[in-house]
Formats: structure tokens, C-alpha cells, sequence
């Protein structure tokens, strides 16, 4: 089911000559066809340019960096903020932060490759992590324990009650969450689980995020401490690579209003859906997400002849069964939105 395109779909795409309504991708609040949030975009490039390659450490630096770091810390209720190129920058960044002699890292299942590397593997089930978390602190008091995962799962044991996080002792456990899936969307008001991991009191909390999925830019971001966050900068992998170009974080700090409008039209959308589909069970509902997991593949395929087209390959590698995602975006209209329950219904009933 690949599908060339010559430019972003929106809501819909045009493939072999024919439209298809398109509910895939992470496009999650339609920013990135939104006219205003575009214009904003091309008007800080005409301002900062395409791309800026210095160090962040250079004698000459840009303000809005720190600016925009800054507004995601109030939005996410974190002390600080630093900013990156990508997500996976930012994952990877914290990664090797914690890889020291110090630390003992446990991943906890489905961890994305962002946070990880070929010689680590993630726990099975979440029984088994827990068992070794707890199996750690009664044997090992020299090194500190670093868990990692991603706050949304797709599978309903993370977002957003993280209940199997209660057996553990999380008070002598530093939290890394990657929150991509999360950030900018969901939450109050899309500030992400910060505030729900944090409330498990664990020793320390570090969050790391694209900006892509949420915010429509092309950065990355981790959250914590003013201490966390001055160690992460001293690396070499803040001072030495690329930062995200300035017009992005410019269009971040210009459009505070755009994503709060469209994360409610987004969620609009949600609730429509789910009074209209008959069987959002048998898709992957999960409480609050704006995205369906599901494998069927045959499924996938009944939408496709009936003009929807949804996300449907084998990720993170060539992996069988093939999983697939239906998203419901902000540029979604309700006519589309019925339109897909109307497809769903029928391949069920």
C-alpha cells in the first residue's frame, strides 16, 4: 500500500488519478496545511532565513531560542527546556547522557528507537520490568536506576494512567518518557504527561519530544531540571550539531492562539467520531488519543476501496502482523469524519 506523493497531504491525497479521504500520518492538529499557521511560518523565514548552522555556542546567537525554550517549559510545567533538531535527536541526546558507568537503564516495552541503541533491548511485558527494577534496588545500591519509555504506548498501558508505574518504587528511579505522541496535543492544554508522570514523585523526571507531531515544526525538545538540562548542554551534541532553524522556534512563540484552536477542533472531531462509529472497540480506543491502533489488515484495505486511506506499514521494522492507525486530524471536516464512522460501520455490521 505505498503511496508517492509530490507534496504534504492534507486531508485528502490523490493517488493513480483518483482522492482519497487521508486519516494517517501525526499531522495531529492539521497544522501543517493551515493557511495561517503556514503564513506565520513563511514569515519568519523571510526573517531568520532557511537554515542556520552555527553552534548553539557561538558567540553570535539568536534570542528566540531561548525565547521559545522558555514558553515550552511554562506550556509543559517543567523548570527548564533545551532545544534540538528533531525528536530523535533529542531522544538519543538524553540516551547517551545516561549511559555512563552510573547509571542502570531499563526500557520499558515498545520503547521507540529514539531512545535506544542496537545493544539495548526493551522489557518483553511490563511484569518483567518491574520484577527488574525491583530485583535491582534489593541487589545493587551503587548504580542509579534511568527507566525509559514512551508515555504513548497505542496500547492503553501508558497514557494516561501509567498504572503498572505504581509497582514500582519510582522514587529511586529517574524517568526518561519520550512524549511525541503527546506533546502539544494532549493534556492540559496539550502540555503532554509531565505533570501526570511527575506526579509519581520519581526521583527525577526528564522528558524528551518532538516538536513535529504537535507543534508543526521540524525540533526537538527535553524537559527537566535547570541541573539536567545545564549537564545535557555542556555535551557535544548540543554544541555540535545544527540547532532547529530559528524561523521554526519563531513560529512556535507566534502561534500559541492557532494550536488552541486547533487542538479543539482536533478533539471536536474525536468526540463526533466516536458517537458515530459503532465499533471504536474493535479499532484500538484508547481514552483521550486522537489515533486508533489496530491490526486488520483487511480492514485497511476496506477503506482504501471505499476512498480512506489510513497508516498501515510494518514500524518500527519489517514486523508481521502489519499495524495500522487511523487519525483523526484538526483539518478534518465533519463531513469526512462521518464519512470514515459510515466505512467503519459498514466493514463491521
Amino acid at each position: 500500500m505505498n503511496i508517492p506523493l509530490d507534496q504534504f497531504p492534507g486531508r485528502s491525497i490523490v493517488h493513480q488519478g483518483k482522492e482519497y479521504l487521508y486519516f494517517g500520518g501525526t499531522a495531529y492538529l492539521g497544522l501543517q496545511t493551515h493557511k495561517a499557521f503556514k503564513d506565520i511560518h513563511i514569515k519568519q523565514i523571510e526573517r531568520f532565513g532557511t537554515n542556520y548552522g552555527a553552534s548553539r555556542n557561538a558567540n553570535v546567537r539568536f534570542n528566540v531560542y531561548e525565547q521559545a525554550e522558555n514558553l515550552l517549559a511554562q506550556w509543559v510545567g517543567s523548570p527548564s527546556c533545551a532545544t534540538v533538531s528533531s525528536g530523535y535527536l533529542a531522544g538519543q541526546w538524553v540516551l547517551q547522557h545516561f549511559s555512563g558507568s552510573g547509571f542502570q537503564l531499563f526500557h520499558a516495552p515498545g520503547s521507540h528507537p529514539a531512545l535506544t541503541a542496537p545493544n539495548i533491548k526493551s522489557f518483553d511485558t511490563h511484569k518483567s520490568l518491574v520484577a527488574a527494577l525491583t530485583d535491582f534496588h534489593n541487589q545493587d545500591e551503587t548504580k542509579q536506576a534511568v527507566l525509559f519509555l514512551d508515555s504513548v504506548d497505542f496500547k492503553g498501558h501508558h497514557f494516561p494512567h501509567f498504572s503498572w508505574l505504581k509497582a514500582i518504587d519510582v522514587s529511586r528511579v529517574i524517568i526518561v518518557a519520550d512524549d511525541s505522541h503527546a506533546l502539544g496535543v494532549l493534556g492540559h492544554k496539550g502540555s503532554g504527561s509531565y505533570s501526570i508522570l511527575e506526579g509519581f514523585t520519581p526521583k527525577e523526571l526528564v522528558v524528551c519530544s518532538s516538536l513535529g507531531k504537535g507543534y508543526g515544526i521540524q525540533a526537538g525538545a527535553v524537559f527537566g531540571t535547570q541541573y539536567r538540562i545545564d549537564q545535557l548542554k555542556q555535551m557535544p551534541f548540543f554544541a555540535g550539531a545544527s540547532p532547529a532553524t530559528p524561523a521554526a522556534m519563531a513560529t512556535l512563540t507566534a502561534s500559541e492562539t492557532i494550536y488552541s484552536i486547533q487542538r479543539q477542533i482536533t478533539f471536536n472531531r474525536v468526540k463526533q467520531f466516536e458517537s458515530e462509529c459503532r465499533h471504536t472497540d474493535k479499532i484500538g480506543q484508547i481514552p483521550e488519543l486522537t489515533s486508533y491502533n489496530y491490526i486488520n489488515e483487511d480492514l485497511s484495505y476496506h477503506l482504501k476501496e471505499n476512498g480512506i486511506i489510513v497508516t498501515h506499514f510494518p514500524y518500527p521494522a519489517n514486523e508481521r502482523p502489519i499495524s495500522s492507525r487511523i487519525v483523526i486530524s484538526g483539518y478534518h471536516l465533519p463531513s469526512d469524519i462521518t464519512y470514515l464512522a459510515k466505512s467503519i460501520n459498514q466493514y463491521f455490521d
